[in-house]
């Protein structure tokens, strides 16, 4: 198959992340605001769903959607109609599709509709912020899975996941510091990946061998080498969450990506009584766990270590 680039985020392109989230933001902004509500699709709400049959709302979407993207409203049509399946639509139905959209603006622009992501059809750059991290044992090694989602380029909003060795024979952690453009003599550590943004060159022949989006190359260069040193240099730093704090360790922090932006987790945690060390721990809310995220950890890795020794 012969790799068709013409429509991919370049990496040199100052058009990256920055952009998409500029575009998407004033889709949503608009979408949002009931006097633009009113003014550009004179829809009702009832608890979050328009109360419109999809077609009708979908032609309401366009033209706002067409002026943000600045491609043709026919393109955009075509585009709604395909990531938005359903017969009621929501709020967030329109949220979702102005993040794909924004994350695909030179495709639109070029006249080609966007089409539901299934998997990698052609070598493509794209960019993606690391959400999560998870300590396990997988193929016979200890180690943990970062949890990718692409934030650009054809997966915009979807999620990929990678395993890292961090054993003693493991280079894992060399090998993270340079494709994420940090520095070799820092001392963070494997969770402190967690919210920096590289670059993915996603490999169609693997990605379909696997049945899901895999990466051949990853690099972190330009405006995503300054955000993540930006990132590690806060950390350990005084937090204006956490007064008093003269010297915060964000590894053992509570608050997730979604309410600070140097956390090293994706969710908010509370803190309760765990019943396996019996000391104060976090935990994910309404989990429905009795031991908290360490033990839990803990008990992940130490079981799959007696399931290598028996493999």
């Amino acid at each position: 198959m012969e790799n068709d680039n013409r429509f991919s985020l370049k990496k040199s392109d100052v058009y990256s992340v920055r952009a998409v989230e500029k575009i998407r933001d004033n889709i949503r902004s608009v979408i949002r605001k009931t006097s633009d509500v009113q003014k550009y699709m004179n829809l009702e709400f009832d608890d979050g769903v328009w109360g419109l049959e999809a077609e009708d709302v979908i032609a309401a979407l366009t033209p706002v959607f067409s002026t943000a993207i600045g491609a043709e409203e026919l393109v955009v049509h075509q585009s709604l109609h395909a990531l938005i399946r359903k017969d009621a639509v929501t709020v967030q139905d329109a949220d979702d599709a102005a993040w794909v959209m924004a994350g695909n603006v030179a495709k639109l622009q070029a006249g080609n509709p966007v089409e539901p992501f299934t998997n990698v059809v052609h070598e493509e750059w794209v960019p993606a912020r690391v959400l999560d991290y998870q300590r396990c044992w997988r193929y016979g090694r200890r180690g943990g899975i970062y949890t990718f989602k692409f934030v650009g380029g054809s997966p915009t909003t979807h999620k990929m996941t990678e395993f890292f060795a961090d054993d003693r024979s493991s280079q894992a952690l060399s090998y993270l510091k340079r494709v994420f453009a940090l520095p070799t003599w820092s001392s963070c550590s494997f969770r402190d990946i967690v919210g920096m943004r590289t670059w993915l060159l996603l490999d169609p022949t693997a990605s379909q061998e696997r049945g899901r989006p895999k990466y051949s190359h990853m690099e972190a260069n330009g405006a995503f080498e300054k955000l993540n040193r930006k990132l590690l240099k806060l950390r350990g730093t005084p937090c204006e969450k956490v007064p008093n704090s003269p010297h915060w360790d964000c590894c053992a922090c509570g608050y997730g990506l979604a309410s600070c932006g140097r956390a090293t987790h994706s969710q908010d945690y509370i803190i309760s009584e765990c019943t396996s060390c019996n000391k104060q721990g976090f935990f994910i809310e309404d989990s429905g766990k009795q031991c908290c995220i360490s033990c839990q950890e803990r008990r992940h890795l130490r079981i799959g270590k007696e399931r290598n020794k028996h493999e």
